[in-house]
């Protein structure tokens, strides 16, 4: 049985097709943010910033959370001398594990915003998060302090 010389040509233009989209996708979506990242980004200049809603993902192999449609990095992370980490608590201010952060519960999340140039997204580097009993009304914000006031500095 003869090979028509027209399928391998076609077989071929289909490999390097195949081969110039997997290029392409790792270049148009890069991997996730690598330890080397984090501390380019905790270098970077950014703004102090607070977020409450309830978590919508949590990727704990990624550091990774989305609160209502916002990006949060966890830092665990040590640049030199200096370790940075982000510290969970409850509303007593005792400190918790990340077991704490599942789909569903309700934080109040302080850090720096900053943009993330690799992947072309602005996200929060959590310094600070708060488990929360519940949703937490506007007027009740105004008068605690922990929404008003900025994160401890790293």
């Amino acid at each position: 049985m003869k090979s028509c010389p027209m399928h391998n040509i076609r077989l071929r233009n289909r490999v390097c097709l195949t081969i110039m989209l997997l290029v392409l996708g790792c270049v148009v979506y890069p991997p996730a943010v690598q330890a080397d990242d984090i501390a380019a980004l905790l270098a970077a200049e950014g703004n102090a910033a607070n977020l409450c809603g309830r978590v919508m993902l949590y990727e704990p192999e990624r550091g990774r959370l989305v609160i209502q449609e916002q990006e949060i990095r966890l830092v665990d992370h040590v640049v030199g001398s200096r370790t940075y980490r982000t510290h969970i608590m409850n509303r007593d201010g005792q400190i918790l594990g990340r077991e704490v952060l599942v789909r569903g519960a309700y934080l109040l999340v302080k850090g720096q915003a900053v943009y993330d140039q690799s992947a072309c997204t602005e996200m929060l580097l959590a310094r600070e998060i708060y488990l929360l009993p519940g949703r937490v009304a506007p007027e009740d914000q105004e008068t605690d302090v922990r929404f008003t006031n900025p994160p401890e500095p790293w």
